[in-house]
C-alpha cells in the first residue's frame, strides 16, 4: 500500500513544483506559427512563419530575463519548435515525439528556462518537413556587451526556395534524381541539364598566369 501511495504522490508533487515554477516565471511572449503568403517571381505561394502578435519575426530576449515563450499553433496540422543551439532542459527542446508531444492545431505550449548563452541562434520546426516550408525564425539573445558592438544591428536570415513541394524533393533525393535532357527552373526558362563529367560555364582551356 505504501509503495502505491508513493507512486501516486510523486507525480502530484512534481506537478505542483512545475506549476509553481511556471507561475513565478515572467509573462511569456506569444509566438504564432501560421501560414502567410509569399510572392516569388510574381507567383504567390503559402509558407509558414513564426511571428509575434505585431508581426515581428522570431524572438530576441535579454539573457538576464531568461526564456519565456508560448508557442501558439495556428496551422491546420500539428507542429513544434526547436531552439537550435541552446543549452536547455531536455523537456524544453521542442522535438516532437522525443521531448514533447506535437502541439495540436489551435493549441499552445509554454517554454520556460534560464538562458546560459547569448548571440545569434535560430528556431525551427522538427515536425515533418515544415522547416522546408520556412517554419523557422531568428533567435537573438542579447546582453549589454552584445548591444555595445555596434550602433545598429540588422538580422538577415537566408533560405533556399523551390516551387516544388518538399515531399517531392525528398522523394526524388531518395530515389536518385536524374538530371538528363531539358528541365525548367522556377522562372519557366528551359535549361540544359549537364550529364556526368560535364561542367557549367565556358569550355575554353583554363589559362594560368
Amino acid at each position: 500500500m505504501k509503495k502505491c501511495i508513493g507512486k501516486i504522490l510523486l507525480p502530484i508533487a512534481v506537478y505542483f513544483l512545475i506549476g509553481d515554477a511556471l507561475g513565478s516565471a515572467s509573462e511569456p511572449l506569444r509566438l504564432f506559427v501560421k501560414e502567410v503568403p509569399l510572392k516569388v517571381l510574381g507567383k504567390e505561394v503559402n509558407v509558414i512563419a513564426i511571428e509575434q502578435a505585431d508581426g515581428t519575426h522570431g524572438y530576441s530576449p535579454e539573457k538576464k530575463d531568461g526564456f519565456h515563450v508560448e508557442v501558439v499553433n495556428q496551422l491546420k496540422v500539428p507542429t513544434s519548435i526547436h531552439w537550435h543551439g541552446l543549452i536547455l532542459p531536455n523537456l524544453m527542446d521542442g522535438v516532437p515525439f522525443v521531448t514533447q508531444n506535437p502541439i495540436p492545431p489551435g493549441k499552445s505550449f509554454r517554454y520556460d528556462f534560464p538562458l546560459k548563452q547569448s548571440g545569434t541562434y535560430w528556431m525551427h520546426s522538427h515536425y515533418g518537413l515544415q522547416e522546408q516550408l520556412y517554419n523557422s525564425a531568428p533567435l537573438i539573445i542579447w546582453t549589454p556587451e552584445e548591444r555595445a558592438k555596434a550602433d545598429r544591428q540588422v538580422v538577415v536570415m537566408l533560405s533556399d526556395f523551390s516551387f516544388t513541394a518538399p515531399e517531392q524533393i525528398l522523394k526524388g533525393l531518395k530515389g536518385g534524381m536524374k538530371m538528363t535532357g531539358k528541365t525548367q527552373n522556377p522562372s519557366g526558362t528551359k535549361v540544359e541539364a549537364m550529364g556526368p563529367g560535364e561542367r557549367s560555364g565556358s569550355q575554353e582551356t583554363p589559362r594560368h598566369t
